[in-house]
């Protein structure tokens, strides 16, 4: 594996030396309002002037003429005659403004338009206001605060200087906002403008189709896989059968979204999607969402933010009261690239079972704000025999009631009507800055009963954790209550949020803390150059809100008898934990310290500790990361993670130790070309565990011996060429022995295994407004196997080894993803 690694580096260094040193000329030009500062300070001038060209080219207007270098401070006419050889201004006169925007961010567009999951329905606003930026002397801090990393502290900045000002003109005016860090400003840039738009309405749009097929995750395929038929009464297993080969997934049908947005104007917005999961072959089983909505209108004394019908996302504080995603997001703070949204938002995601369908809207009179919301929607669960609902579930892929029932269960999908309504009311003491109370309630149409009989029989092996499972809500009643109580407070630097809610059960409406309660608090402190977060989040056990998605480390359910599909009496109950959206019952405390030190050099820390509540396991997660970038086109990226659960409890059988060593080595070659390698270790301990390695017979083997470590590694190579602005290719691959997760081409993956993995990618801009991206994967995968390797230990045992049933070949997946965007 070194040799190989270091073949490659050579390699790449010899074939990559001509990008780092070719000179600018009349054959080899800089764009200079593309230009990067390194790339600008390879131009014959001296760091002075290079830092003056480039704060122009960054923070000012586009450059349309070459002689505006001239008028730049320290800019001789020597040194003008030296560089106007070497320098390219791109035209941009005819072009169509909100072209022009998609062209000059469209590498990031094309990113957000590709992501799936937590961050969805923000990426829909990203790109509806990078086609129609705000009009950034009309914006207020709620417009500002969605946006993609922008922290309280830089909308704040911003909101305060329009209205001391009397108004921002200009990017270079932007960047010179008191308090703004330069983060905040590279990020908010791409969705404001400084001319106040038309009052003209114009319809514009866009539609999406998007068709993949992927190998379904590891414990999704434990569901799929486990056998359905029980043993002899020797045990043996007579018979074979799974919900794989009964829903056909050895080739199931590919996953489907077609996704339509329109705007008319600046104020009138509609959305629609029809989505399938990968496997779905049903046709009852598509999901079709819709909204319409009205943005911005002053109605006498109140502003109506915006009012949608149909389907929205609607979250506020952090989460824990109300937060409709069907997404877990370990670690979601509501900073940087955690963002929450605040208020509501239409929703034409992928997500279903937590999705709501109804009204909701935002109004403000004086300083008060409104969050309001209703809806009337039919959720997935797993119903009792008596028919109470035992839990909800998020089955991916659905499986149709008339396939349950022909295997003798319950139905599950549509079986829960659900009422919801509720909304957050504000008080603000200046932008940012305010206190608020939260409520919502469901009204269903049965009534909940966490019965564990339900779920499983093997009560043997019930144990502390599953009591999340037994602290379910149960109440006399068809419904379900959650008030609470948020705040944010923006000191300067420093900004404040807390939430505090309360799940009623037997409690007063009156007395704090009777009823099962949650509450994060944290603290985030920003500079231009370094930040901290410190957070501290506690649920309680029975705090079960479906709604619930606060900051957390796991999800609900981790480690309980949902995990272990084997012991459940059916395996489609574990989709309970695997698609489990709501945070563990954990409490602990956060910290993130960013800094950069230099422009080349970046560092962050992650230390997070906690108990989980349900047995009081003591966890710990570090995580560094180091970013270094000696020269320009060389970018180094470490990340070193340990992690542990009760590793100081002796006692503990499951407690563990975890370190992950990962190094990304990348080059930005010339026109965005991006070279990369690849390279990780981790290894995993626990104590040592007889049953996985001594002898299979109950009762034998020595306790001293067995399995006590899982390590793992791999290597992979990427490689992405721009063969010009509208058309690139990638290709990649990644040996892999244990555990990973990783992105390819935007695409979440997580493996665990031995296997090869290759794909190769496209990304085709037909024309300005039209664009196709494929990618093609293959996993050739060493398979599991259902031999018992404990019977091939080397001991002095007389029993003769017993033959493999299967050749030991390989299992390879080919899959696809086929997107094409349209706008107009």
């Amino acid at each position: 594996m070194k040799r190989i690694v270091i073949s490659i580096l050579a390699g790449v260094l010899i074939l990559c030396s001509n990008s780092f040193a070719t000179p600018y000329s009349e054959d080899n030009q800089l764009d200079i309002n593309r230009a990067t500062y390194e790339e600008i300070k390879k131009l014959p001038i001296t760091e002075e002037q290079t830092q003056v060209l480039y704060e122009r080219v960054r923070f000012g207007d586009y450059l349309t003429s070459i002689y505006q270098i001239r008028e730049l401070p320290g800019f001789d006419q020597e040194t003008f005659d030296r560089i106007k050889p070497m320098i390219m201004i791109a035209p941009f006169v005819g072009y169509n403004p909100e072209v022009e925007r998609w062209n000059q961010i469209y590498y990031r567009i094309s990113d957000w338009a590709s992501s799936e999951g937590t961050n969805e329905n923000l990426v829909n606003l990203w790109i509806d206001l990078a086609r129609n930026p705000i009009y950034i002397n009309e914006a207020d801090y709620y417009d500002l605060i969605n946006l993609q990393n922008v922290s309280p502290q830089d909308a704040y900045a911003v909101y305060d200087a329009i209205k001391k000002r009397g108004g921002i003109n200009s990017r270079g005016q932007l960047r010179s906002v008191p308090g703004l860090s330069g983060w905040g400003y590279y990020n908010m840039r791409n969705f404001v403008t400084y001319e106040k738009p038309s009052e003209k309405r114009e319809l514009h749009g866009d539609y999406q189709l998007r068709v993949y097929t992927r190998r379904f995750e590891d414990d999704h395929s434990d569901i799929f896989y486990e056998n359905l038929k029980t043993g002899d009464d020797s045990g043996d297993t007579v018979d074979y059968d799974s919900w794989f080969y009964r829903l056909n997934l050895e080739s199931p049908a590919p996953a489907t979204a077609s996704k339509l947005r329109l705007r008319y104007g600046n104020d009138y917005v509609a959305g629609w999607i029809l989505h399938r999961n990968l496997g779905e072959f049903d046709g009852s089983l598509w999901n079709n969402k819709f909204y319409a909505g009205v943005l911005k209108k002053q109605l006498g004394p109140v502003y109506l933010r915006n009012f949608y019908v149909g389907n929205y996302l609607v979250s506020f504080g952090h989460g824990i009261v109300m937060e409709n995603l069907d997404y877990f997001k370990p670690r979601k703070s509501g900073y940087s690239w955690d963002k929450r949204i605040k208020g509501v938002i239409g929703d034409i995601s992928e997500s279903h079972e937590f999705t709501l369908n109804g009204f909701a809207g935002e109004a403000s009179a004086y300083n008060l704000d409104l969050i309001f919301f209703y809806s009337n929607d039919w959720k997935d669960a797993i119903l009792n025999d008596d028919g109470t609902v035992n839990n909800y579930i998020i089955m991916s892929p659905r499986v149709p009631n008339s396939v349950l029932r022909e295997y003798g269960l319950n139905d599950m999908l549509d079986v829960l009507q659900e009422k919801t309504y509720g909304g957050n009311l504000r008080y603000s003491f200046k932008p940012g800055t305010h206190i608020g109370a939260s409520f919502y309630e469901s009204l269903y149409n049965r009534k909940f009963d966490p019965k564990l009989s339900t779920i499983t029989d093997r009560f043997d092996k019930q144990i502390t954790q599953d009591n999340e499972i037994l602290a379910g809500y149960d109440v006399d009643g068809k419904y379900r209550r959650v008030y609470g109580w948020n705040f944010q407070a923006i000191i300067k630097n420093l900004a404040l949020q807390g939430e505090y809610a309360e799940l009623e059960k037997n409690g007063s409406y009156f007395k704090m803390g009777d009823d099962p309660k949650a509450a994060v608090l944290s603290a985030f402190l920003q500079y231009n150059r370094t930040h901290l977060l410190m957070l501290y989040r506690h649920y309680d056990v029975d705090y079960d809100n479906p709604y619930n998605r606060g900051f957390s480390n796991y999800e609900r359910y981790k480690g309980t008898i949902f995990e272990d599909e084997f012991y459940l009496k059916d395996p489609l109950y574990g989709f309970v934990f695997d698609n489990s959206v709501m945070p563990q019952a954990e409490e602990g405390i956060y910290l993130e310290w960013r800094y950069q030190m230099m422009r080349q050099f970046t560092s962050q820390i992650e230390f997070d500790i906690f108990n989980r509540l349900a047995d009081q396991a003591h966890y710990k997660r570090i995580v560094l990361k180091l970013y270094y970038r000696p020269i320009y086109p060389v970018y180094l990226r470490l990340r070193q993670k340990w992690q542990s659960r009760d590793e100081d409890n002796i006692y503990n059988v499951t407690r563990f130790d975890n370190v992950t060593t990962r190094f990304h080595f990348s080059f930005r070659l010339s026109r965005y070309d991006d070279l990369s390698l690849l390279y990780f270790i981790g290894k995993t301990t626990w104590p040592p565990r007889p049953r996985l390695i001594d002898r299979p017979e109950y009762g034998e083997g020595q306790p001293i011996l067995g399995n006590s470590a899982s390590p793992s590694d791999g290597f992979g190579a990427y490689i992405e060429h721009n063969f010009s602005d509208y058309f690139a290719a990638s290709a990649g691959f990644l040996i892999y022995d244990g555990f990973f997760w990783g992105f390819e081409e935007n695409e979440f993956f997580v493996t665990d295994g031995q296997a090869n993995r290759y794909y190769v990618a496209i990304r085709d801009r037909i024309t300005d407004r039209i664009s196709i991206n494929f990618k093609y994967t293959i996993d050739d995968a060493r398979p599991r196997t259902y031999v018992d390797a404990r019977y091939y230990n080397e001991d002095d045992r007389d029993a003769d080894p017993i033959e493999p049933d299967a050749n030991n070949v390989h299992d390879v997946n080919h899959s696809f993803r086929l997107q094409a965007d349209i706008s107009w």
